[in-house]
């Protein structure tokens, strides 16, 4: 949020919501971009996007052939689950 507060200042001036839709867009994770950007392109759009960015959601098991699942929202829900639970145990190890 810190970050947030300083690119509002006087200086440099961004409302707070783009301010935070930047951040969100820099450091967010894939699936976030995905859902915000990606998800509204047609098939074929999204198969130009993911064969132009080969690395684009590659912490996450799902190929090429399986992005049609990206659609669903609870399938989404259980890649960021797995993805929390992996995180979580990376950090205790």
């Amino acid at each position: 949020m810190v970050a947030i507060n300083n690119l509002c200042q006087k200086d440099i001036f961004i409302p707070v919501g783009r301010a935070k839709r930047l951040y969100s867009y820099i450091f967010g994770d894939d699936l976030d971009f995905y859902e915000e950007f990606t998800i509204h392109l047609s098939d074929e759009e999204q198969e130009r996007f993911f064969d132009a960015n080969p690395d684009f959601m590659s912490k996450f098991s799902v190929g090429r052939d399986k992005m049609y699942l990206l659609r669903d929202r609870r399938f989404r829900r259980v890649l960021r689950k797995i993805k929390e639970y992996e995180d979580k145990h990376k950090r205790n190890v």
